[in-house]
């Protein structure tokens, strides 16, 4: 069990730092409430060596090995409400307005809007605290938001979409690297219910993505070359072997892709 009394911001004016509170008690998964989803200073999981054990024991059983990639561009979290009857998903994303940009080449300039805090399921991400939010379920944060506005559209979106999709930029990461992190709706879900393809076209890529995919309220698309799962080198998987270690992951997916650009204005596909 674990009790919530609210998160508080120190240090920051009240009209630029929005955080929730809330009271309630809830039953998480080991992930969360033991040693895998520890929160750490910068606001990321650590992870125990049993689960670093378990996962170089998944990379083995499909003849691959552990890779570390660079940090990415782009990252995002895609997490589902849970069902009726199931405890309530606790998550945490404290956000706050960035500084305004020293030159304004526009009058209605997109703010910078920039995590203060994580925590819970949200802390299962590769979220580092002053990335800025770029979408929440989809919708671009444009002119008219400000941290506190995003705040209100996270909470009405998790209620109304049953889903929370929140992807954030990095300007320090790779520039054709993406992050997406998955957590699965149950932990016995099978790769075969997920509604991703993936095929082995020289690289293994993503062939297609269903509407009705966990993956397709996420950052990942088609003809993305996935580079790892969960730390685990894709670089000459086949789909069979993906598959199974998307069986056997119990919680989280974190998937690192290589996205290209067009030739002509270096923009991506």
């Amino acid at each position: 069990h674990l009790f919530l009394c609210g998160i508080k911001s120190v240090g920051l004016p009240a009209e630029s730092t929005i955080a929730t509170t809330m009271s309630i008690q809830l039953d998480l998964p080991p992930e969360l409430s033991g040693g895998g989803g520890r929160s750490t200073g910068s606001g990321r999981p650590s992870y125990d060596d049993d689960q670093s054990v378990a996962t170089t024991v998944l990379a083995s059983e499909v003849g691959s090995t552990m890779l570390r990639t660079k940090d990415a561009f782009l990252r995002s979290i895609t997490l589902y409400k849970e069902e009726e009857g199931e405890p309530p998903k606790e998550w945490g994303l404290v956000l706050k307005d960035g500084d305004a940009p020293k030159r304004r080449l526009q009058k209605r300039q997109q703010r910078n809007i920039q995590i203060e805090s994580i925590s819970g399921y949200i802390g299962l991400s590769q979220f580092k605290v002053g990335d800025h939010v770029t979408r929440i379920n989809g919708r671009k944060l444009g002119p008219s938001y400000n941290a506190e506005r995003a705040m209100d559209l996270m909470r009405g979106a998790y209620e109304e979409d049953k889903f929370l999709y929140v992807a954030v930029g990095n300007e320090g990461g790779a520039d054709s690297l993406v992050h997406a992190t998955i957590i699965k709706p149950h932990p016995d879900m099978k790769y075969s219910e997920m509604g991703m393809t993936v095929w082995f076209w020289g690289v293994l890529c993503i062939k297609a993505i269903d509407e009705n995919s966990i993956f397709y309220n996420s950052i990942l698309k088609e003809t993305d070359h996935i580079i790892s799962v969960n730390d685990i080198n894709c670089d000459k998987m086949k789909p069979e072997a993906f598959a199974h270690c998307l069986d056997e992951l119990p919680l989280e997916i974190n998937i690192v892709v290589r996205r290209g650009k067009q030739r002509w204005y270096g923009g991506f596909n």
